[in-house]
C-alpha cells in the first residue's frame, strides 16, 4: 500500500497499484496504447486537501506523441499547484485555462472528484471528459453528469461542483475516454456496456484485481475485432 507519490508513472509504463490517502483506498491503472498512435496524454492526480476528505482528478490532453505527453505533464502540475495553495476546488479547472490561455497542445478534458468522508458526500466537477460513475452498496450504477462545464483550454465562468450523498461501500470509477471510446460505437451506449461491468464487482473485492478486471472487459475487441488503440487511465475509489 502506497501513499501518493511525488513521481508519477510516465505515459510509456504500464502501471497499476493501489494508494492509500486520507483513509481512503485507491487502485490506479495506466495502460498504454498498442503505439500505433503514439504515447497519449492520459494523467491522474490524488491530493488530501485540509478537510479530511480526498480529490482526485484524472484527464486527458487532447493528441498523442511527445508534445501531449509534455503538455500532459504540465496540466498536472499546474492543477496541483493550484490544489496545494488550497485554491477553491470549484475554480480550479477555469484557473488552470486563464494560465495557458489558447497556447496548443493545452487543451484537455478532466473531471474533479472530491471525497468529503466526514460529511458522507461526493462533489464532482467534469471539463468535458466523461463522467465517472458511482457504484451504489446495493448494486446500482450512478452516471455523475449532472453538470457539464467546457474543456480545460476553453474558457467559461466557474461553477460550484456538484454534490452526491454516498455510503460507507459506495464505489467511484473515474477514467479516460480509451476506455468507452471505439469507431463508428455509441460512447453512451460502451459507457452503458462499462457500468453493466462495475455493477458486478462486489464492494468487498480486492480493489486492485477488480480494477483489472473492469479495464480488461471495457478494453476487449469489438464484435468486428477491431482491437483498442488509445491509453487508458483509470482509478478506482472505495470510501
Amino acid at each position: 500500500m502506497r501513499t501518493a507519490p511525488d513521481q508519477w508513472p510516465t505515459p510509456s509504463d504500464e502501471t497499476a497499484g493501489v494508494f492509500h490517502v486520507a483513509g481512503v483506498d485507491l487502485p490506479v491503472c495506466y495502460r498504454p496504447s498498442s503505439g500505433a498512435r503514439g504515447s497519449g496524454g492520459d494523467w491522474y492526480d490524488i491530493f488530501p486537501p485540509n478537510d479530511g476528505g480526498l480529490v482526485v482528478v484524472i484527464g486527458d490532453v487532447a493528441g498523442h506523441g511527445n508534445g501531449a505527453v509534455a503538455a500532459a505533464a504540465a496540466m498536472r502540475t499546474i492543477i496541483r499547484g493550484q490544489l496545494r495553495k488550497r485554491a477553491p476546488l470549484h475554480g480550479v479547472f477555469a484557473t488552470v485555462t486563464a494560465i495557458v490561455g489558447d497556447r496548443a497542445p493545452y487543451f484537455a478534458t478532466a473531471v474533479m472528484l472530491h471525497v468529503d468522508r466526514p460529511r458522507w458526500r461526493l462533489g464532482y466537477l467534469s471539463a468535458g471528459h466523461p463522467c465517472a460513475l458511482v457504484r451504489r452498496p446495493g448494486g446500482t450504477v450512478d452516471s455523475l453528469d449532472a453538470v457539464q462545464h467546457p474543456p480545460i483550454g476553453v474558457p467559461y465562468e466557474a461553477g460550484p461542483l456538484t454534490y452526491d450523498r454516498i455510503e460507507p461501500g459506495t464505489l467511484v470509477l473515474a477514467y479516460t475516454d480509451g476506455l468507452v471510446e471505439r469507431r463508428e460505437r455509441s460512447i453512451v451506449d460502451r459507457i452503458g456496456l462499462l457500468a453493466k461491468t462495475f455493477a458486478e464487482i462486489e464492494p468487498t473485492a480486492d480493489l486492485n484485481d477488480a480494477l483489472r478486471v473492469i479495464v480488461d472487459v471495457a478494453r476487449r475487441p469489438d464484435e468486428d475485432g477491431e482491437p483498442l488503440d488509445d491509453d487508458v487511465a483509470a482509478i478506482l475509489i472505495r470510501t
